[in-house]
């Protein structure tokens, strides 16, 4: 599924499947972007097949409020086992240090058991395609994947 960012407020790029991109296009984050993105979600875990994802927030630019992060860390351990069955990995696309530091702190402030899902934050996405595809390529359940496929669906990522 492709959509428009005239659609809506997260936009899911499953052309390039297993490695979906999740875009986040405005420089803030609201809780109606979180209930867009939580059921698209989990249609993805319920799939029940491997994927990564490439998360790029490199737009957002303003400050996670205490009830987003409350939301999203609630949404983390709901999901938790079902991420750690499904989600190969996570690379986090950022450009601003200060995101760069909350998303540390909701990654660290997890309990340990829930850290299920190696994440790692980049700046570019030739990194995070590269990145991801090393962790899928390494994944004995991920199967019909031709890594040099995705990097050339994904390409269009590395001029953003």
């Amino acid at each position: 599924m492709v959509i428009s960012p005239d659609e809506t407020l997260v936009i899911f790029d499953e052309r390039a499947w297993p490695l979906v991109v999740i875009s986040f296009p405005s420089e803030h984050v609201a809780l109606e972007v979180l209930e867009e993105y939580f059921p698209q979600m989990e249609e993805l875990m319920a799939r029940g097949k491997p994927f990564a994802m490439m998360v790029d927030v490199r737009s957002v630019t303003s400050s996670l409020d205490s009830t987003i992060r409350g939301t999203l860390s609630e949404w983390l351990k709901k999901t938790s086992a079902d991420r750690g069955r499904t989600n190969a990995c996570v690379a986090l696309l950022v450009k601003s240090a200060f995101i760069r530091g909350i998303v540390t702190g909701l990654l660290w402030l997890r309990d340990p058991s829930e850290r299920d899902v190696e994440h790692r934050m980049l700046s570019t996405a030739a990194e995070g395609v590269n990145w991801c595809i090393e962790k899928l390529q390494n994944n004995a359940a991920v199967d019909d994947f031709d890594p040099d496929e995705v990097r050339r669906l994904l390409a269009k990522y590395d001029k953003s």
